[in-house]
């Protein structure tokens, strides 16, 4: 909790229940009862821990996962608590048989993300958040509208290509998945989400799909507050034109006068195109790294 305030005083759009430990408290119990736990301590005083829960698997292999609640160190001495922690860890989950290590940290412990890199975690995905007031930036000429049913097939295309390219180099995200044609007709009669189409020459060029919080995202960004966007593209030809930040635009306008408070946002940093403009109009807030073992240190095996 103490950790969380401290982020929560450089990005301030954080909702403030999570700094308080007794939201906290019922989440930790439910993973320590999922999985091997270890505690750092130093001089009687506690400076650390590290859980998880297992989950059947990740790109087909079993893993644990230890969302942003479920572990914690000092800041000003995370790396070497980071560090003993997982070295008393990382037997026991791969006597577990889980071979894939996803860790969920914090965006403000830089120290402690750079001593995850060194223990061989790369990063995975990046959860951000902003507020809703207006990004300057400049008028693409082109009308953005928010889709209807009649628009399904349209926008059937364009998550298409997004999958295509999460698919393509140098991303090479298997996890992403296309919503089959009912899911994609349902998101678009519900009220509560928002397909926008930016449109050139009357033909769809990008999208972009506005509503309430994911439970897919970091848990410090599930609040009734929140709106999230889950799935954003722009067709090669149109980009460079400001298409993405209109889209943005004027999902922000519909989170303002649906009562929404901030805008989060969750993107894979191996992808370029996306992290750039996701950094450059949100804040980083937690960062999911991850590491695989090879399948013959399991025992047995």
């Amino acid at each position: 909790a103490h950790r969380y305030r401290a982020l929560r005083a450089q990005v301030p759009d954080l909702p403030p229940r999570y700094g308080e430990a007794e939201v906290l408290l019922p989440e930790l119990g439910n993973v320590l009862g999922a999985g091997p736990a270890v505690a750092a301590i130093e001089n009687a005083h506690l400076v650390g821990f590290l859980a998880g829960y297992p989950i059947r698997g990740f790109r087909g292999e079993p893993a644990i996962v230890s969302p942003e609640w479920g572990n914690a160190a000092i800041l000003d001495d995370s790396p070497r608590i980071y560090r003993a922690l997982y070295t008393r860890m990382a037997a026991e989950w791969v006597s577990d048989t889980r071979t894939v290590h996803l860790v969920i940290v914090l965006a403000n412990d830089h120290q402690g993300l750079e001593e995850w890199n060194w223990l061989g975690f790369g990063r995975m995905s990046v959860d951000a958040v902003r507020d809703l007031s207006p990004i300057a930036g400049m008028s693409t000429g082109m009308p953005i509208r928010r889709a209807n049913t009649a628009d399904a097939d349209a926008i059937f295309g364009l998550e298409g290509a997004l999958v295509d390219h999460l698919a393509s180099a140098p991303v090479y995200w298997a996890g992403a998945s296309l919503h089959n044609r009912d899911e994609t007709d349902r998101l678009l009669a519900d009220p509560h989400y928002a397909f926008w189409l930016a449109l050139s020459n009357g033909k769809p060029v990008g999208y972009l799909l506005s509503g309430p919080a994911t439970g897919d995202a970091c848990t410090i960004i599930r609040d009734e507050a929140t709106t999230s966007l889950t799935g954003a593209y722009t067709l090669p030809e149109a980009r460079g034109a400001g298409v993405a930040t209109a889209l943005l635009n004027r999902a922000l306008t519909w989170a303002r006068e649906a009562g929404y408070v901030r805008c989060a946002v969750d993107f894979e940093p191996m992808n370029p195109l996306a992290r750039v403009f996701w950094l450059r109009n949100f804040s980083p807030v937690c960062i999911a790294v991850e590491r695989h073992i090879d399948r013959r240190y399991v025992r047995g095996r």
